[in-house]
């Protein structure tokens, strides 16, 4: 179960999932709406196997790494744009995203300042 190769009630199963368009072999085919609800829910702070579960997915079936890798293929595909419709809500969390590794870069920054600082404080207690 969830590796390699999926068995006929297995895909049964997951054919009844209304994110699955299709399967193909061991190939299983999201709906765009799944792809585009699973990013947001990503950069909103879920993990990959939380949005599959919440989906309806069966994390046995699927098994982590097949999980795994739709979840990168899919961030690599929003990051390079080819993945939801600006009118999907999808650029919004991009800047969203942006805007909060900007913060946390500015936060390190801030911190490692802090520390020298501290550090010079000590230094000069030490030192009088």
């Amino acid at each position: 179960m969830g590796r390699g190769n999926l068995t006929q009630k297995e895909k049964a199963i997951l054919m009844r999932n209304p994110f699955v368009l299709d399967i193909n072999g061991n190939q299983i085919r999201y709906s765009e709406d799944f792809k585009i609800q699973f990013i947001q829910e990503y950069y909103s702070g879920k993990g990959p196997a939380q949005i599959f579960e919440e989906a309806g997915f069966d994390r046995k079936i699927l098994g982590s790494k097949r999980i795994e890798r739709a979840a990168a293929r899919w961030r690599e595909a929003y990051e390079a744009g080819s993945l939801g419709e600006p009118s999907q809500n999808v650029t919004p969390i991009k800047k969203l995203v942006q805007k909060n590794r900007k913060y946390r870069e500015k936060i390190e920054k801030l911190e490692r300042e802090n520390q020298l600082l501290k550090e010079a404080i000590l230094k000069d207690k030490i030192g009088e």
